[in-house]
């Protein structure tokens, strides 16, 4: 399947492109109607795609909803954050890209946290 991902958080991807090597898997996952994900975090970036249903991606700065055909990139490094299903479920699957050796895929988190939109990018910037 084809599907479209636009605002692509190129950032995300300049952090896990210095690293060594990286571990990758992608994940199908289902979520049953109105269902959600606790809130987490991930290691290095995801790239999501939905398949059916929709899938309403949501973090302390707003929530945005992906129906089939859609998708979007979650910059991971400590972006805290939570999906949630709509009234049909969600169908998706899930790219982890993740530095080489990451104990686990997921970080749980206590909420989403406060919204801080250059965040991601400072932290980036302070890298190089």
């Amino acid at each position: 399947a084809h599907n479209r991902i636009n605002d692509v958080p190129k950032d995300a991807f300049k952090r896990v492109s210095k690293l060594d090597s990286a571990d990758v898997f992608v994940q199908h996952a289902r979520l049953g109607p109105n269902a959600s994900t606790p809130w987490h975090t991930h290691p290095g970036p995801v790239l999501v795609s939905v398949v059916s249903g929709s899938l309403t991606y949501q973090d302390a700065c707003g929530s945005t909803t992906y129906g089939p055909g859609q998708g979007f990139v979650d910059s991971g490094f400590g972006h805290v954050h939570r999906a949630i299903a709509s009234s049909a479920g969600a169908d998706f699957y899930a790219t982890y890209i993740l530095p080489a050796g990451a104990p686990s895929h997921l970080i749980p988190a206590d909420g989403a946290g406060s919204c801080d939109k250059d965040k991601d990018k400072d932290e980036a910037e302070e890298e190089d």
